[in-house]
């Protein structure tokens, strides 16, 4: 069977209910992992302590690392970190509540290693509401196959999960300059790799992704504070992508007008929330939906908080 260097970097927060099953599914992967990373971002739980009687128990500890942050950075900042101390060839992100499929890492890698173009392949996934359960699925309905994602800006925003996602290192090493505080690791990551047209999904489920009451988006609160927020940061992104388009000497219209267009919608957004203008809201909603990873519920969204300031799901 071929080897591959691989890293898997694990982002966790108060995780104790689910962390023995999805570490137990790292070890019992097809091809032996060459490093994982793990960093705990501030867990009040047991996290900690069940990761670290984990890596004794299993003898871990020449290949698995294990740290804590000093203060709460979220996901993304959490994996962006994690990237830049890998030293393997494919990284995998990892959350810390699924299961991985025993061949996920050997099916994914197998794909990059014969195809030099992929430098991002995300695959399906199999939703659980039970910890313990990994569902069977009809075969039938995933060929197996591996297509190219074209660029448009629809596909610019990501469709996959960054628990189902691999990326290539150098890849990384590449691009993660580009990336802006505040921004979804997975989504960064799709969106340098669909404007480098290295973007690929894989037509299969690779791990059971488990859907619970403590998955941090059960419980989220929106707010117009934080929403405001979010778009001011999220301004620095087409910059960023334009840089890189320059950078990689990408001459493609057709992004760049995207990617023009983008920002003047997200100023505009902005501008909307900053001074609580409904009409400037719903000029975004008719004319720029199609910005948004959600489209209409994204712009709707932005019309509630202006209204009500809050909303909770």
């Amino acid at each position: 069977m071929q080897e591959y260097n691989v890293s898997v970097i694990v982002a966790v927060y108060n995780g104790e209910k689910y962390l023995e099953n999805q570490l137990s599914s790292l070890l019992d992967q097809t091809i032996k992992i060459s490093q994982v990373i793990i960093t705990d971002d501030g867990s009040t739980d047991q996290s900690m302590e069940i990761i670290e009687k984990f890596i004794i128990d299993h003898e871990l500890s020449d290949t698995w690392t294990l740290k804590k942050t000093e203060t709460n950075l979220g996901p993304a900042a959490n994996f962006i970190n994690m990237c830049k101390e890998t030293t393997g060839d494919y990284i995998f992100f990892c959350d810390q509540d699924d299961i991985w499929m025993p061949d996920k890492i050997e099916k994914m890698c197998g794909i990059i290693n014969d195809d030099p173009a992929v430098n991002l392949l995300y695959a399906d996934v199999i939703d659980t509401g039970d910890p313990e359960s990994c569902p069977s699925f009809d075969s039938n309905l995933y060929d197996g196959s591996v297509e190219r994602i074209e660029f448009s800006p629809e596909n610019y925003f990501f469709k996959g999960l960054g628990c189902a996602t691999c990326i290539t290192r150098a890849f990384m090493r590449k691009v993660i300059r580009y990336w802006t505080a505040g921004w979804e690791h997975d989504m960064f990551f799709w969106a340098c790799a669909i404007l480098t047209d290295s973007g690929y999904r894989y037509n299969r489920p690779v791990i059971w992704r488990r859907i619970h009451s403590d998955n941090v988006s059960m419980h989220e609160v929106k707010t117009l504070e934080k929403r405001t927020a979010q778009v001011e940061k999220s301004l620095k992104r087409p910059k960023r992508m334009k840089r890189m388009l320059r950078d990689f000497d990408i001459n493609d219209p057709d992004k760049a007008a995207f990617l023009a267009q983008y920002y003047k919608v997200l100023a505009k957004r902005d501008r909307a929330l900053k001074h609580r203008d409904p009409f400037l809201a719903l000029d975004v909603l008719i004319t720029g939906r199609q910005y948004f990873l959600h489209k209409a519920k994204g712009a709707i969204l932005d019309l509630v908080l202006i209204l009500f300031k809050k909303y909770s799901m």
